[in-house]
């Protein structure tokens, strides 16, 4: 869709440019279904029978975020959309292409068009990114309190098993993680008890040893 919506913005570019280029523009004028996500549900599953770490805490909430801003993008598209057909409307042809391009008309210019496809698209990789983040997080956990716990599962509990997403990869739908970094950096992984342990050992030996960090520090002439 946004791909499209491009294309359209290209062509009208091009014929302003030249007006002798024929204006051949397909208005891709589908509205959108509205998401059913049972995000409450959810969340009480993860806050009161799971315990995940800030990470994960933080990627249902980003969840939480993203889907309710798409559901309001798919309102505003389904309800200039539905503005743009309204027969009742005054507005000529030309007019309407002006509107959905985002182009000037009579000294003024409308960016919704634009403006709620950016929206979506975003909003739409934000909602699969973070889903994926907190799928790897309920895993991850799942695979701990199965470790920690393996006396209690003498039946053979089987192992949950990781979604598969090559089909999704190999259709380009996943959002580069790259785009995320910033977000990443906030939740580094804490060092272990025995990296404090060699830490702190190496700063007590340093302040123990000053005539040693003086012999090593010093070059022999």
């Amino acid at each position: 869709m946004k791909q499209g919506y491009d294309n359209a913005v290209s062509i009208f570019d091009a014929h302003a440019a030249n007006p002798f280029i024929p204006l051949v523009l397909e208005l891709d004028l589908r509205t959108l279904s509205q998401l059913t996500f049972a995000i409450e549900t959810l969340e009480r599953i993860v806050f009161e029978k799971c315990s995940l770490g800030h990470r994960g805490l933080a990627a249902l909430v980003s969840v939480k975020d993203a889907t309710d801003d798409l559901k309001l993008s798919i309102d505003l598209r389904n309800n200039l959309i539905s503005d743009l057909k309204n027969k009742s409307s005054a507005r000529t042809e030309a007019e309407k292409i002006h509107l959905y391009v985002g182009a000037y008309a009579n000294g003024s210019v409308d960016l919704s068009f634009g403006q709620n496809m950016e929206a979506l698209l975003h909003q739409a990789d934000d909602c699969i990114f973070f889903s994926m983040l907190l799928a790897d997080e309920l895993l991850a956990r799942e695979r701990k309190l199965h470790a920690r716990n393996w006396w209690k599962y003498r039946l053979n509990v089987p192992l949950q098993h990781p979604a598969d997403w090559s089909l999704a990869r190999q259709d380009d739908l996943i959002p580069d993680k790259s785009k995320y970094a910033n977000w990443l950096q906030g939740f580094k992984r804490p060092p272990s008890i025995w990296k404090r342990l060699w830490d702190r050992f190496c700063v007590w030996y340093w302040r123990r040893s000053p005539t040693l960090t003086i012999a090593i520090s010093r070059p022999r002439g």
